[in-house]
């Protein structure tokens, strides 16, 4: 197998079986299912520099926000240091509005997982608005699961195994009789697609979990989107308002 096709081989194995490694000149753009809220794909380039390897964004990401918010905002003030703090966990850099991740240990299957998670938070539009408007959904989430489950649920569960940087954390995890139950909160666009990437993360690893995603408004979800995460999280309820009553009769029937 040439060099090509064994890093191919890797990155479908890791994350999934659309990615797609096609050389062009001195690089290679790699092609995932993961886009933006208005349905561009993302742009990913695999460079070699002598013996460093590093996935870059080529420029596309911060430009894509520029569509929106203007371009000299996103590089001073408010907005440059969250989009930095956003990158920061990622060990991903912002070199110039070019985002850039090093491929470790030519581990490129967790290089590209990290690359594409920053890439997720920071095209998070309502992140950087300065409108923005605080939602209790997440408080409210909290709220309901600890009134429902109480001490056998654990927030922001992490596999101390295979994710010891803690990059994968699993939102709410409650402990079954069978696999645990994974709650996941959903928002938006941006939230969904996080959370399918933890989900397919830890099925690479082999974990066994049933997802549940409970969402803000399942109807504001881009159906491509929806679809891909509907693949690895086999229970979904369309609001937490309205359906209290279902989600607590399903999380004591799967705990009992």
């Amino acid at each position: 197998m040439n060099e090509d096709a064994s890093i191919e081989s890797e990155l479908r194995a890791s994350i999934s079986r659309e990615v797609v490694l096609h050389r062009e000149g001195s690089r290679w753009l790699v092609f995932t299912p993961f886009r933006f809220d208005d349905g561009d794909s993302f742009v990913i380039a695999l460079h070699k520099d002598q013996n460093r390897w590093y996935f870059s964004d080529e420029g596309h990401t911060l430009m894509h926000l520029s569509y929106r918010i203007d371009e000299a905002m996103l590089q001073k003030g408010n907005r440059a240091e969250i989009i930095s703090g956003t990158l920061s966990p990622f060990d991903v850099k912002n070199k110039r509005g070019v985002l850039v991740k090093d491929v470790e240990d030519d581990d490129f299957g967790n290089a590209l997982y990290s690359f594409i998670q920053a890439i997720v938070k920071v095209s998070d539009v309502s992140m950087l608005s300065r409108d923005r408007v605080r939602s209790t959904f997440l408080e409210d989430v909290d709220n309901f699961l600890r009134e429902v489950v109480g001490t056998g649920l654990v927030k922001d569960w992490i596999d101390k195994k295979y994710d010891s940087e803690a990059r994968y954390r699993v939102p709410y995890a409650i402990e079954t009789v069978r696999n645990p139950l994974w709650v996941f909160p959903i928002q938006s666009d941006s939230t969904v697609q996080d959370a399918t990437i933890v989900m397919l993360k830890h099925e690479s690893w082999g974990t066994a979990f049933e997802g549940v995603g409970i969402f803000e408004q399942q109807s504001t979800i881009s159906r491509d989107r929806l679809a891909r995460f509907s693949d690895v999280c086999g229970k979904q309820f369309s609001s937490l308002e309205g359906n209290r009553d279902r989600i607590k009769d399903y999380l004591q029937r799967e705990m009992s």
